[in-house]
């Protein structure tokens, strides 16, 4: 387990893109409001034969309709990046910024074959990995996509110089916890000023759609429990305390390192998780948390309706109550449920969210605690403290 930096860094400015709108304010309140705005893809049948209907999709408005795939994508990174340069101030366009952004793995769609429940479907799965592997001769250069798409949004969002992307995580949930983690590094190091931190990601095409069912994880009148597709974008602008108020720029929040782990039985390998790794990574946060003795602790978590998730998030507050007595009853958000699951920017909406409350002044505690839990076993939870 890796422990948690003890120098907090500021949040500045943020964006955010999703199936609540393009405006991280109004997005947040309906948050708050308990609003959801979910549509039906009718390009996308689930159910019987004789009741198929259109898949349920929490889908961004209009700027994504009609877009697929890598282009989906962009189309979330140039209006969340849009949003930022229109209500955010300069500084951070002409200083030295680095960029941190979570992504979907390149190769999302050929993972988690262990869940395949129909033999021959896993097998012909397993065939066409083989041959795309043998095709484009390997592995492909994930970093140079993930670049390349960062940088074409930027320039079509008419950023003034090309973001120099310096830090990617592609393991879903937990990406922008780890981008983070990157952004810290370098903020401490003096490498850069200013830290751009976010996520893109989508569910919310064909393919991916077909991925999700084949493993019994899209959510369907068939499939209660499984996860409600969604799409998101947001950027977090970060910067030492130090530079902040030099600057006198208006600090939103602090956020404190992110502890993180490992979990050994992940939901791609179809194993069962009793929550040991997200245990040892609350055990690691609370001294940056500071929970106050008998005080409910506030979590943002980012559970989605999955079986996996549950049962791993009832056994890791079982395991906690003995030394945090108030985890039997937590002050606990699902922003899932207002914004659906939106994978690799998970981190994003939790942070804004998060912020938001410190900005209007609904904020439950001084500290939350955002966790997350990657398909592939990462873990991580990460504080975020009211401004000071």
């Amino acid at each position: 387990m890796s422990a948690a930096s003890p120098s907090p860094v500021a949040v500045t400015a943020t964006s955010l893109v999703s199936s609540l709108g393009i405006d991280v304010e109004a997005a947040c309140a309906a948050h708050r409001a308990g609003i959801a705005r979910p549509s039906v893809l009718d390009t996308y049948k689930v159910g019987t034969l004789d009741s198929a209907t259109g898949v349920t999709v929490h889908a961004a408005p209009a700027i994504t309709h009609g877009f697929e795939g890598d282009a989906r994508l962009l189309r979330l990174l140039e209006v969340a990046f849009r949003r930022l340069v229109r209500w955010a101030d300069r500084d951070w366009m002409q200083g030295r910024t680095g960029v941190y952004a979570s992504v979907p793995h390149v190769d999302r769609l050929f993972s988690g074959l262990d869940l395949i429940p129909d033999v021959a479907v896993r097998a012909k799965e397993r065939e066409r990995w083989t041959q795309r592997t043998e095709e484009r001769g390997g592995s492909p250069d994930a970093a140079a996509w993930a670049r390349h798409l960062i940088e074409k949004a930027a320039r079509l969002a008419g950023l003034p110089q090309a973001p120099v992307v310096r830090g990617l995580s592609m393991s879903g949930h937990t990406g922008v916890a780890e981008a983070l983690a990157l952004a810290h590094r370098d903020l401490a190091g003096g490498t850069v000023d200013f830290a751009l931190v976010g996520g893109v990601d989508s569910w919310i095409d064909g393919p991916t759609l077909q991925w999700l069912e084949r493993r019994g994880r899209l959510k369907s009148p068939t499939m209660p429990v499984g996860l409600p597709p969604g799409e998101a974008c947001g950027w977090l602008v970060l910067e030492s305390v130090t530079h902040a108020r030099t600057r006198q720029a208006e600090i939103a929040a602090l956020i404190g390192g992110t502890v993180t782990d490992r979990e050994e039985q992940t939901q791609l390998s179809g194993q069962v998780s009793v929550g040991r790794a997200l245990v040892r990574i609350l055990n690691g946060v609370a001294p940056a948390a500071g929970w106050p003795a008998g005080a409910p602790p506030w979590l943002v978590v980012d559970q989605n309706g999955e079986t996996y998730r549950a049962h791993e998030w009832g056994c890791a507050l079982s395991g906690l109550v003995d030394r945090f007595p108030a985890f039997q009853q937590p002050t606990t958000w699902f922003p899932v449920a207002s914004f659906g699951d939106v994978g690799a920017a998970t981190g994003v909406v939790q942070a804004c969210v998060t912020i938001q409350a410190f900005s209007r002044g609904y904020a439950p505690a001084e500290t939350a605690v955002l966790l997350a839990s990657g398909d592939s076993g990462h873990r991580t939870a990460t504080p975020v403290l009211a401004p000071r």
